[in-house]
């Protein structure tokens, strides 16, 4: 027997061949009709030293992430998150390919945050906010970019 929910979040970026762990190891975790959740980082042209310094392989399109994941899953919702770090984003690599260094500092990521409680509230509410509006445009249909794809659907 399977697992009840299956979420596969930020695992493939970091797999060499995804498509072959999808095949392998993820088809066999579930019972058909198992939801399953999959996200990973979106857009390979924002691929950069972050990317490096977490051991990532690459980002997703959205039609590559999706054609991963359709031998496992009947796919039932797909969008995006973080709409409002796709710029920033973008600024960071092409600012880290004008330097041609492509290392990321010693403190880079998530554990290297070390700017107080005031500015944590700050990105905490701004990252809310950011999920709420991109939730309530998914209602109605509007479909925004944004720094990572994710997938729900059920087990085949």
């Amino acid at each position: 027997a399977g697992f009840d929910l299956v979420l596969v979040l930020d695992v493939l970026e970091h797999i060499a061949d995804a498509a072959d762990f999808v095949r392998n190891d993820l088809i066999g975790m579930a019972e058909p009709g198992t939801p399953c959740l999959v996200a990973v980082p979106a857009y390979q042209r924002l691929f950069g030293a972050h990317d490096v310094a977490l051991g990532h392989h690459r980002r997703y399109g959205r039609s590559q992430l999706l054609g991963e994941v359709t031998p496992w899953i009947d796919v039932v919702d797909h969008g995006s998150l973080f709409t409002s770090l796709l710029l920033p984003r973008a600024v960071q690599v092409a600012l880290e390919r004008r330097d041609a260094t492509g290392t990321a500092p010693a403190d880079h990521g998530i554990g290297g945050w070390s700017h107080g409680a005031a500015l944590t509230g700050v990105v905490n509410g701004a990252l809310a906010l950011d999920a709420r509006v991109g939730r309530r445009l998914g209602q109605i249909g509007v479909r925004l970019p944004g720094l990572s794809h994710w997938v729900f659907g059920v087990a085949r």
